[in-house]
């Protein structure tokens, strides 16, 4: 969960003490620099006051990230492909190195007497 994108809402904007303190700079700046991230919101879901820019921002994230993921499965793919190429180029080489002949009475004869 915490390498998921994160949106922070801060509720309750339509009560005068919470929009005080969101309005406070310092208590924003404070609430900032303890995430990793800016992706923060004022939302009153009594009055959906800043909910539907909320929901927009949402939208572009999963959109983002849907674009991202899409990106990682193509590159997932490629490096499959390379990978395969690579190990079929390096049996198609071995495959080289070997020489078939076939089985003479010489070679019987260097056997040694307890395996013939």
């Amino acid at each position: 969960v915490a390498a998921k994108p994160q949106v922070i809402l801060f509720n309750k904007i339509d009560v005068p003490e919470a929009r005080g303190r969101w309005e406070d700079e310092a208590f924003r700046e404070e609430l900032l620099s303890a995430i990793s991230h800016r992706r923060v919101a004022a939302i009153s879901a009594v009055t959906t006051e800043g909910v539907q820019s909320v929901m927009q921002k949402v939208a572009r994230i999963v959109e983002q990230v849907k674009d991202e993921n899409k990106e990682a499965e193509e590159l997932a793919r490629l490096d499959a492909r390379a990978e395969a190429e690579r190990l079929s180029s390096m049996r198609q080489q071995k495959e080289r190195e070997f020489t078939v002949r076939e089985w003479t009475a010489e070679d019987e004869a260097s056997l040694p007497a307890h395996v013939r």
